[in-house]
């Protein structure tokens, strides 16, 4: 009974203590020197929302001001992936426009290099290789499996080869796209030069004079949208506008040629029509004058028949079958003659539907071409192969082979990607990416001989313009590349041929490593 009243005691003590001390206070709960400030209750009659408004002022209402057109600088030429840096670079005909973090592939699941293009896009993709795997903002570069989309960016390689982007900047990439845009991938950064040399392809320009402006205008193009086409203080249409009013102008045409395609039908119908009909006509005049001719026959008048015996009515029934017999081969004639123009105007009507169809196709092709020439064009010269090969809107346009100086030399691999010309003037401004040297093991009896244990060998390589030296390229294959050279357009030299991964739906494909 003493103990317990000895430890009620203790435990007053020690709870004054604490009550009166504030360092006490302090050491055991929290620091706050902050005066207590006892609110007072709010008024009854005042809503608990109308309290909080009346509390703090109503934020000002912001309005935003009308995004402004994108800048020439802002839309992408090609993008420069850096394995080593773990970075992607976006270039634009001024320079770098923006530049993000990445997560490429581990070494178990390397992500390649090379030289590559935007060749499928969606915004919501499952990968059919990794158990549908969300891929969102795809962007697709090889068809075997290699991709750029949003994706976790732990801050090293991690992927399975493709490329992850950060989410807000996947989003912002995948709209400033589109297919066919050159993506680069190299084993370290590397970062485009200015460079003008001869052998760099130039645009052609058409006369604005050639192209007729009131089918323009009735295919929906305005004067202002007609003019914007070509560029300022320069004359004549660049490639993109010359191809962008051909195909207006053919889109008219082809609605004319469609309607007189209806046209020649209806008259091939008509005309079939007829013929049938003549052919009707003919058959009863054929057998009117076999009725006819019988009927003389009867009375020996034709063919050397004996007559039949003389009777008194013969005479009137004679002159009768003569009369019927002259008329009806009248009739036969006439309708031999209809017969036959009929079946002449079926077939012009014929031939002239064949026209109509093959003007229709011809426009059709037209409106093709010109939609194709609108893309930006990719032309591939392989030291391998030696030949080059021309691409357009993911599509084969032609190919020739090509000279190439020193053909046992390596010449590496280099890119030339197009800017539009500055305002007022006609050449295009064309920037050079050399992709960085890879390396190779090295021959093991030239290890021993330099008797070192380096497994890798360094390959030397061309510069641009060493490359572009070497390159010979026909008068008229230049010709022909002129007239749908812009910008965008791209130029590739290799000491690499085609391979698999270059096929239909694909742009030029060049694997450095895989």
């Amino acid at each position: 009974m003493l103990l317990e009243r000895k430890l009620i005691l203790a435990i007053t003590l020690v709870c004054s203590w604490f009550a009166g001390s504030p360092a006490a206070a302090q050491f055991f709960f929290f620091n706050d020197d902050r005066p207590r400030v006892r609110r007072a209750p709010p008024q009854a009659s005042a809503p608990r929302r109308a309290r909080r408004v009346a509390a703090a002022p109503a934020p000002a209402k912001t309005v935003r001001a009308p995004q402004p057109e994108p800048e020439r600088s802002s839309v992408p030429l090609f993008a420069v992936v850096s394995l080593e840096d773990q970075h992607v670079s976006i270039y634009g005909s001024d320079g770098l426009i923006e530049r993000s973090d990445i997560s490429s592939g581990t070494d178990a699941n390397p992500t390649p290099t090379g030289i590559f293009a935007i060749i499928q896009k969606e915004r919501w993709h499952e990968s059919n290789i990794y158990s549908g795997a969300p891929m969102p903002f795809m962007q697709r570069l090889t068809w075997s499996g290699v991709a750029m989309h949003q994706g976790q960016l732990p801050g090293y390689a991690a992927s399975h080869g493709c490329v992850r982007l950060p989410a807000a900047f996947a989003e912002q990439w995948y709209k400033m796209t589109k297919l066919g845009l050159r993506v680069l991938i190299a084993p370290t950064d590397v970062a485009p030069v200015a460079i003008a040399h001869p052998h760099l392809p130039e645009a052609r320009f058409w006369p604005g004079g050639a192209i007729e402006s009131a089918p323009i205008q009735s295919a929906g193009l305005s004067n202002e949208a007609f003019a914007s086409l070509a560029i300022p203080r320069v004359t004549g249409l660049n490639p993109i506008a010359y191809a962008a009013a051909e195909k207006a102008k053919a889109k008219v045409d082809l609605k004319r040629a469609e309607q007189a395609e209806n046209d020649t039908g209806d008259a091939l119908e008509s005309a079939n029509f007829a013929v049938k009909n003549a052919a009707s006509k003919l058959r009863a005049a054929e057998r009117d004058a076999t009725a006819a001719r019988d009927r003389m026959a009867w009375f020996g008048l034709v063919d050397n028949r004996r007559p039949p015996p003389l009777r008194a009515d013969f005479g009137d029934g004679i002159m009768v079958a003569i009369a019927n017999f002259e008329a009806a081969n009248t009739r036969l004639g006439e309708a031999r003659l209809a017969d036959g123009q009929a079946k002449a105007a079926a077939g012009a009507a014929g031939d002239a539907v064949k026209l109509a169809d093959d003007r229709t196709e011809a426009l059709k092709e037209r409106i093709a071409e010109m939609t194709r020439r609108q893309e930006a064009v990719s032309i591939f010269v392989s030291r391998k192969d030696e030949r080059l090969y021309v691409r357009q809107a993911l599509r084969p346009v032609f190919d020739i082979p090509i000279t190439i100086k020193n053909g046992d030399t390596p010449i590496g691999s280099h890119v030339f990607v197009a800017a539009a010309p500055a305002p007022g003037e006609r050449a295009l401004r064309w920037s050079a990416i050399s992709m960085p040297v890879e390396t190779q093991p090295a021959p093991r009896v030239a290890r021993l001989k330099r008797g070192s244990n380096d497994e890798t060998a360094a390959i030397p390589a061309e510069s641009a313009a060493g490359a572009l030296d070497r390159i010979e390229l026909p008068g008229e294959a230049m010709d022909q590349i002129s007239e749908f050279v812009w910008a965008g357009a791209s130029l590739i030299i290799s000491d690499h041929g085609i391979t698999h991964e270059t096929g239909t739906g694909t742009d030029f494909i060049i694997q450095t490593r895989h």
